[in-house]
């Protein structure tokens, strides 16, 4: 299956991690990715209402707390963009941040209190996607 035919919130967040993105990113990428596979052009973008992508947060939530626990992903939120300077996350501090839909979404009526959650795949995670990397060529994700 072609990459951005993949769409799980898993996919998505390890994409998203992969690029060292941000977690605000993951829904959106979700929608074009829909908005991609059902046209099949590459130009239509996120069709998700911001109600649609609000209603996905408890799904990614789980994923992302998913793919923790896995330890594939790490999630920081540095205040200086300076992923070192940030302090690790203790459980709570990553339950709390999963729940918040502003780690998610970007309010579309303001620019203020966007949540800058920063993902960034493990060690163990970058080794387990190394050993399923696809022959080039081969645009699909691999299965972990």
């Amino acid at each position: 299956m072609p990459i951005w035919d993949q769409r799980t919130a898993e996919d998505v967040i390890l994409y998203v991690a992969m690029t060292q993105g941000y977690l605000n990113e993951a829904i959106t990428h979700y929608g074009a990715r829909s908005s991609w596979a059902e046209t099949g052009d590459f130009h239509v973008p996120n069709r998700l209402t911001f109600e649609e992508m609000r209603a996905l947060v408890p799904q990614f939530a789980t994923s992302a707390a998913d793919l923790i626990d896995r330890d594939m992903i790490e999630i920081r939120e540095p205040l200086d963009g300076d992923w070192d300077d940030a302090p690790q996350l203790s459980r709570a501090e990553i339950d709390a941040v999963l729940a918040d839909p502003d780690t998610w979404l970007r309010s579309p009526d303001s620019h203020e209190n966007i949540r800058m959650i920063w993902v960034l795949t493990t060690d163990r995670g970058d080794l387990l996607i190394s050993e399923r990397t696809p022959a080039p060529g081969d645009d699909t994700l691999p299965v972990l």
